[in-house]
């Protein structure tokens, strides 16, 4: 247990902004469904990956950090459904089964299933 608390002072003394900008990306993220919009939930979701790329790309995690650059670029598309006809074209999905990413498909699935929950929850 101290190895692991010795490793977590180490990570955010070398990287604070970083990690701080990380905690921003987790709570942005988790209180993303509690909108009670369509439009809501994919703009933190957007904001939420924006802080994502900040923070890994910080960290030298490039791969990272620009995965949740697209995540930040689905979040933006997402939010225009309904009110742009490009925006409702399911290409996340697509690209993800098109690559053979079985884990990305499940992953967009689950994303997207979470999303259509929310909303139902939040009409009642």
């Amino acid at each position: 247990m101290t190895a692991l608390w010795s490793e977590l002072v180490r990570l955010v003394s070398e990287h604070p902004v970083a990690q701080g900008l990380g905690l921003v990306a987790l709570a942005v993220t988790v209180l993303s469904y509690q909108s009670r919009t369509t439009r809501g939930i994919a703009l933190r979701q957007a904001v939420g990956s924006f802080f994502w790329t900040a923070h890994l790309l910080l960290l030298g995690a490039w791969t990272g950090g620009l995965l949740n650059l697209l995540g930040l670029v689905r979040g933006s598309v997402y939010s225009q459904r309904g009110e742009r006809a490009w925006a409702s074209w399911p290409f996340w999905l697509v690209y993800d089964a098109f690559s053979g990413s079985i884990p990305g498909t499940l992953c967009e699935v689950f994303s997207q299933i979470s999303l259509y929950v929310a909303i139902a929850r939040n009409r009642e």
